[in-house]
């Protein structure tokens, strides 16, 4: 049997010198072009600029690493020496409140803005009118990653306060003034830990290429300069309120940047998980099912710490606690309140709601570009931006109205079955479905403020 891939010679003896030119031709024509200009030394030359650049990855990605050992090492330090270090910071929030003369009869006029955030519900629509601001006036997809990654750890952090039981510092001592009397416990400080971790990771979202510019800018240094002075000055303020320590707002800080490290490492995974729940119209749909999941999954297990947590307290925590309700005649406590919902646990358990805030942003963005079946419809003029936050803001104004006087009724639903938790998440959940994924279709669009010429 003669084998096909086996070719006979001449008879001559003689070799096929142009069938075999003819054959190198054409092989020579079907393969791949060489760039022009190439050579082993460009070659060489990228080989060893991509080496640097993992190299210079890795010396990054080991100075994160040890940091963030360092900060648990410092976490973990302050949790032991916690009530070593109590008494003598006991000291310095009396002295301090004596020396700039706060009373139960002043405070207010003293630490206002203080009692107004740490509100969680306050703080929480304080939060909204900042998204709204970044989601359509800067850059919709940006504000979605914000959003996304500080509502994950604001509700860690929620978590973590319930773990830790820290009291606050009027709890602790019956000399300390607690301004407002706040019912969670202090630490990780929700307010701190939101401004903060706020503050420089939208920085680092939006202005990340100016963040690879080593150049001074004159202008950017003042804005930070600016903020955390003001920012000092409410950390000094939650001192003189008697409502944290100042190791607890110091690691609280530390938390933020540990927090913020973390996100860096995941920056592209945040960032494709952002382009599939939005951008990717094909897979947003799906993938919103996801984050349902995901949420209800976060939720059972928030409830599940909620209800293993500490329900035996100190004596003098309730006393002083009371104490301090006592002197404030428009504090209202509901006579079959339980006990373990007076105090701690339950204070900190009401703020993991911002998981159906995360919700509500989820479906609300996803619905938000389906629609539009583009990305860009969020890049119109500077006024027409302005007048879309204007109308969103707006909307947010009927939610301050219910908090505002939603204790005269929520005494009756809770004879429903409906708590604080639950009326306050469906809530906020309807609030950012509303205004992130209804509010663009109904109103933006019908006036004209959308641009639906660039599509995906």
């Amino acid at each position: 049997m003669s084998n096909p891939f086996l070719r006979s010679a001449p008879s001559d003896g003689s070799f096929p010198h142009s069938k075999m030119q003819a054959d190198e031709s054409s092989l020579d024509n079907s393969l791949p072009s060489i760039p022009h200009g190439y050579s082993r030394q460009k070659s060489t030359k990228t080989y060893k600029i991509d080496k640097e650049s993992l190299t210079r990855y890795k010396r990054l990605l080991q100075k994160r690493v040890a940091w963030s050992f360092i900060l648990i090492f410092l976490v973990i330090f302050q949790r032991i020496f916690a009530s070593y270090f109590r008494g003598g910071e006991n000291d310095i929030v009396i002295k301090l409140q004596k020396t700039f003369g706060i009373t139960y009869e002043n405070y207010r006029f003293l630490l206002g803005p203080i009692l107004f955030v740490e509100n969680y519900q306050y703080s929480i629509l304080l939060l909204s009118h900042y998204f709204v601001i970044a989601y359509y006036f800067y850059n919709a997809v940006v504000c979605l990653k914000i959003m996304y990654v500080y509502l994950n750890a604001a509700a860690l952090v929620s978590l973590v306060q319930i773990m830790f039981g820290d009291p606050r510092p009027y709890w602790d001592h019956e000399e300390i003034i607690g301004a407002g009397c706040p019912n969670s416990y202090g630490f990780p400080s929700f307010t701190i830990f939101s401004i903060l971790f706020l503050f420089i990771y939208s920085w680092h979202c939006f202005e990340e290429d100016d963040d690879e510019d080593e150049s001074w800018n004159c202008k950017d240094l003042l804005k930070k300069a600016v903020f955390f002075i003001l920012f000092g000055a409410y950390c000094f303020l939650k001192v003189l309120a008697g409502l944290e320590y100042l190791s607890q707002l110091i690691l609280t800080i530390l938390y933020v940047v540990l927090f913020y490290y973390l996100a860096l490492f995941f920056d592209k995974a945040i960032t494709n998980l952002v382009e599939k729940s939005s951008i990717d119209i094909q897979v947003a749909k799906r993938y919103s099912i996801f984050w349902m999941v995901y949420i209800l999954v976060f939720s059972g297990f928030a409830n599940m710490i909620y209800q293993t947590s500490e329900t035996f307290f100190d004596i003098s925590w309730f006393s002083n606690y009371f104490s301090c309700l006592d002197k404030h005649s428009n504090t209202l406590v509901l006579t079959d309140t339980p006990y373990y919902q007076l105090l701690g646990p339950w204070g900190s358990f009401l703020k993991t709601l911002v998981l159906f805030l995360l919700l509500g942003v989820v479906f609300g963005a996803s619905k938000a570009f389906r629609d539009f079946k583009g990305v860009l419809w969020y890049t119109t003029s500077s006024q027409n931006r302005l007048y879309m936050t204007a109308l969103a803001s707006l909307c947010i104004l009927p939610s301050w109205i219910l908090v505002t006087f939603q204790k005269d009724f929520l005494a009756f639903l809770e004879q429903g079955g409906i708590d604080a938790y639950i009326f306050n998440a469906l809530h906020f959940m309807c609030l950012y479905l509303f205004i992130f994924g209804a509010l663009p279709k109904l109103a933006f669009r019908r006036l004209g403020l959308l641009n639906n010429s660039s599509d995906y």
